[in-house]
């Protein structure tokens, strides 16, 4: 006590609040000290601990793991999550789940149970699972084995000759791989199939191929050509390269091409080489006129055509197509409908 007085038997002040300082500060450092979390990240980065030395927070000693970083799953099918996530300390329930492409995958309560659904897609999708600070990621990889339905997504392919051609077709599941159909062509002269269903063009001409898939079939046309040709369509004041150009139906109106050759042999191409055929349906009568050449995005197109259409029929299947060909044999067309 003696710390507190005075030799005279009074109060020393300064003793005083030096003590009542000392004991304030060490109350606070121990108060500030168990408010502090020690974070520590796991194998691989996937697991994540969060502890404490206090009881005001919710979660002691929480963790996320998976099982497996990378997991295959077949189109079309669902995964028990609870059979690949592993959680400390917490509820499966409570742990957030978000998926980078839906598409591919999904999250959804299946039956009861938080469940991974796979789509009718094929590809790849990253899982996170989340809670509060703490986060792991699985990689779902979504392949298809089978394929219930397919049927070529085009009427009309070009194929260069000697090059591979991976054609567009409509499967479900999306994207399978196109070794899984039956794809043939009925003149092998002109294009064949590989081993991985890719189109290899032979000689410049024309062959139908063919798409059995289950009692169903589909088929289509292919031309092998020398030359790309190029139609670009003005679409609401841009133009676009497209195969099909939709007008208004309540107008007569112009429609602007312009059409380009890739010249891949350097024959030296140019307005005069190109020539067009008309084939129209119902009663729109398509006409052309031209002018050339024409630069267009700082590219050289041959020319640059007015097509007239004059629709004099209110019939919804009226189309005109347009076939602009090289002497080489290598040609493209593009379709005119009404909307």
């Amino acid at each position: 006590m003696r710390f507190f007085k005075n030799p005279d038997g009074t109060l020393n002040p300064i003793n005083i609040f030096v003590l009542v300082t000392v004991i304030t500060f060490l109350l606070l450092f121990l108060l500030c000290k168990s408010l502090i979390f020690d974070k520590q990240v796991g194998r691989s980065g996937n697991v994540l601990t969060t502890t404490t030395t206090t009881t005001w927070n919710l979660c002691q000693d929480c963790a996320i793991s998976l099982k497996d970083e990378q997991i295959t799953m077949e189109a079309n099918t669902t995964e028990k999550l609870k059979n690949i996530v592993e959680v400390k300390n917490l509820s499966l329930s409570s742990v957030k789940f978000t998926s980078s492409n839906k598409d591919v995958v999904n999250i959804r309560t299946v039956d009861g149970d938080v469940s991974l659904v796979a789509g009718d897609e094929v590809g790849k999708a990253t899982i996170t699972a989340s809670y509060d600070n703490i986060s792991a990621e699985l990689v779902v990889n979504v392949k298809a084995s089978k394929v219930n339905k397919a049927e070529f997504s085009q009427k009309v392919y070009y194929a260069y000759i000697n090059k591979k051609t991976v054609l567009d077709i409509n499967t479900s599941p999306k994207k399978a791989p196109l070794t899984l159909l039956t794809l043939k062509s009925d003149n092998e002269s002109i294009g064949v199939f590989d081993e991985n269903n890719n189109f290899i063009g032979k000689e410049v001409g024309e062959v139908k191929i063919y798409l059995e898939q289950g009692e169903e079939s589909s088929t289509a046309t292919v031309h092998v050509i020398k030359n790309m040709i190029k139609i670009k369509a003005k679409v609401d004041g841009v133009y676009q390269e497209t195969s099909e150009f939709k007008y208004p139906s309540n107008i007569d109106s112009y429609v602007e091409l312009c059409v380009k050759i890739e010249d891949n042999e350097n024959v030296g191409y140019n307005q005069e080489s190109i020539s067009y055929n008309v084939i129209s349906s119902g009663k729109i009568e398509t006409s052309i006129s031209s002018e050339g050449p024409y630069t267009l995005d700082e590219n050289s197109y041959i020319f640059k055509a007015h097509v007239k259409i004059d629709q004099t029929s209110e019939e919804t299947d009226n189309y005109s197509v347009i076939t602009f060909s090289l002497p080489d044999g290598s040609k493209a067309q593009i379709k005119i409908v009404k909307e």
